[in-house]
């Protein structure tokens, strides 16, 4: 459900749930980019300490592919963002979703290494706070 006074996406636990594939698929294309960016940083920071452009240009070369990925990376955020979730630690694949718990707002909370959502937590906890639904 979206509400227009906070801008935001509330979901029930069956939606969070139900979303959880395409979460999960936009978390390895996140992955994967980041990857993909730290690598070739490394390669172009070792193109530039050992000969600079040089004539092939491959430094030139893995600084576009680094600027590529970059704006690959921030577009796949916001489709992310879009559907409504929170991604709070890429590394730990943790999400949250806005959702109510009686009359307060709090998020359901994720791990991608867990199968379903089982958690909850306030807004002003974390992941520290989490308890079981």
């Amino acid at each position: 459900m979206f509400d227009p006074r906070s801008g935001r996406l509330f979901f029930t636990l069956d939606e969070a749930n139900a979303i959880l594939p395409k979460v999960r698929q936009q978390l390895g294309l996140l992955k994967e980019l980041r990857r993909n960016i730290i690598r070739r940083q490394a390669e172009a920071d070792i193109e530039e300490l050992t000969g600079g452009p040089g004539p092939d240009g491959r430094l030139e070369g893995l600084l576009g592919e680094i600027q590529a990925d970059i704006r690959s990376f921030h577009s796949t955020l916001e489709k992310f963002r879009a559907m409504g979730c929170e991604l709070k630690d890429l590394d730990r694949g943790l999400v949250d979703f806005y959702s109510m718990r009686g009359n307060e707002v709090v998020f359901l909370c994720w791990l991608e290494s867990e199968a379903s959502i089982a958690w909850w937590h306030p807004l002003n906890t974390g992941v520290q706070g989490r308890q079981p639904l």
